[in-house]
């Protein structure tokens, strides 16, 4: 995958200019090759009408329309990308501003019930509040991965790639490399690391690049990790960190939250499936709500110390999955994700979606919940009520102030005091409803959301999509609840 990046000239032109007959021997060699591109095209297109989850056919094509492009292109002031979740988003700062660097992700389409898996890169000027897009030979397509810049590059580890129906799936193990002032990817040969997976998390400390969890699924079985490994960015080598199961060690998950404040890396929250005490074919969804730390001064990178797991203080947050986490100075901010609580043996699932926002106090490791307007003590904690939590993101406490709507898996970054959220996913029924709209909080002032660019997809979809689920008319409905409150 990325291949074709490296192209080598086969001919030469010699001092005096090129010899005689040399333009046609090139131009018939680029016939042929472009014969032969076509003929690769068409074995695609092929073998893609017959089933259209036939990975192989469908990176071979992305391949093939990757060695179309001759030079870098960067598009200034384009449409904002189209609706994602699961890209990554990481701000990276220059002298001349901040911009937030996206790539991949993958959208659900709720109508024709088919996912569609990303390759294309994005700048966002925090600045300017502008879009570029860059369409360069690089990564192929894939959802889930981490991404992380250090110095003046953005590197790309992992993540995993579907076939539209889901019924065919790949992850990655591969690391890449973009120069961010030229704009180009170099795929990185290293040796030995982590095994392939996706949702697991990076966290940069002082030149190395911390991976922890993540999973593998193949088709057959699930697995969830817990190892922890170190990506030395100098000499760029893996080393395993620790052993699971020697000291007090998180379990094994996939999509918790991870990040560096001064010399400590906390992890918080994550998802793992377990089998059924009973019943071998039957699996069980855990949300983790569990923070823990680890001090990366007081031990050398070759014997780690044992992790330390925190005590809750304050109002924390219950268990949920799928949330996005970020540092911002001495908190981090936690934000959204969702609540499943399954019954009658996992048959019956009800979920619980968010937009409350949280703060992680890294001086005194205490929560504070920030959902509406009160304050009050908790545990000797304070207590700040900012936003409340809504169905689909309608708040019944402050009818009046904008915020994003409940959702899954929002892409967040912070640039310098300013929190920025990108889309995510809504669940209504069985459908699955991709976001594309954009928000920005200031961290210091915490004085509401403001709204950078609305959604695409209307509150029509939204509600036709309840009524499909059998939601709209009744009595006890969410989505009747919040929109007649609303009203009032």
């Amino acid at each position: 995958m990325g291949s074709g990046r490296d192209k080598k000239k086969k001919a030469k032109e010699k001092k005096d200019g090129p010899a005689a007959g040399a333009g046609k021997g090139a131009e018939k060699t680029e016939r042929k090759t472009k014969a032969n591109e076509l003929k690769a095209q068409r074995r695609t297109d092929k073998a893609l009408a017959g089933d259209e989850d036939d990975i192989d056919a469908l990176l071979a094509k992305f391949a093939l329309e990757e060695k179309q492009l001759k030079a870098v292109q960067v598009i200034n002031d384009c449409e904002p990308p189209s609706a994602r979740v699961n890209a990554s988003f990481v701000p990276y700062v220059t002298q001349r501003g901040t911009d937030i660097v996206m790539f991949g992700g993958e959208f659900s389409d709720h109508v024709k019930d088919k996912v569609y898996v990303y390759k294309d890169l994005y700048k966002f000027s925090t600045d300017k509040q502008r879009w570029s897009q860059v369409v360069t030979k690089g990564p192929g397509p894939r959802c889930a991965h981490q991404a992380f810049i250090h110095k003046s590059f953005m590197y790309v580890w992992g993540g995993e790639f579907s076939s539209p129906n889901q019924e065919r799936f790949m992850h990655f193990r591969d690391l890449w490399r973009l120069d961010l002032s030229t704009n180009e990817w170099d795929q990185l040969p290293l040796k030995g690391g982590p095994s392939a997976r996706s949702g697991h998390r990076f966290a940069v400390h002082k030149g190395r690049a911390l991976l922890f969890g993540g999973f593998y699924d193949n088709g057959r079985d699930v697995k969830y990790y817990n190892d922890l490994w170190q990506l030395d960015l100098s000499e760029l080598a893996w080393t395993p960190l620790g052993s699971p199961g020697q000291h007090p060690w998180p379990a094994a998950r996939s999509g918790c939250q991870m990040m560096v404040a001064g010399d400590v890396l906390y992890m918080y929250g994550g998802y793992v499936k377990d089998k059924d005490d009973e019943d071998e074919d039957l699996e069980h969804g855990k949300a983790h709500d569990d923070m823990w730390a680890l001090d990366l001064k007081s031990h050398t990178w070759e014997r780690i110390k044992k992790w330390e797991r925190i005590k809750k203080v304050g109002m924390a947050p219950g268990p949920r999955c799928s949330f996005a986490m970020v540092p911002h100075k001495a908190r981090a901010f936690l934000f959204g994700g969702v609540s499943d609580n399954e019954t009658k043996r996992g048959e019956d699932l009800s979920s619980e979606f968010h937009n409350d926002l949280y703060t992680f106090n890294f001086n005194n490791r205490g929560y504070v919940v920030r959902k509406a307007y009160k304050l009050y003590q908790l545990g000797g904690v304070v207590s700040e009520i900012l936003y409340s939590p809504a169905a689909y993101g309608l708040d019944m406490s402050a009818k009046n102030m904008p915020k994003p709507r409940a959702r899954i898996s929002p892409q967040v970054a912070v640039a310098g005091n300013t929190l920025w959220l990108l889309g995510g996913v809504v669940e209504v029924g069985e459908s699955e409803i991709t976001l594309d709209d954009m928000w920005s909080l200031d961290l210091v002032k915490l004085d509401g959301w403001q709204l950078v660019k609305e959604n695409t997809v209307g509150e029509e979809v939204f509600k036709a999509a309840a009524a499909k689920a059998g939601a709209a008319g009744s009595d006890d409905s969410e989505w009747e609840d919040a929109s007649s409150d609303e009203e009032d």
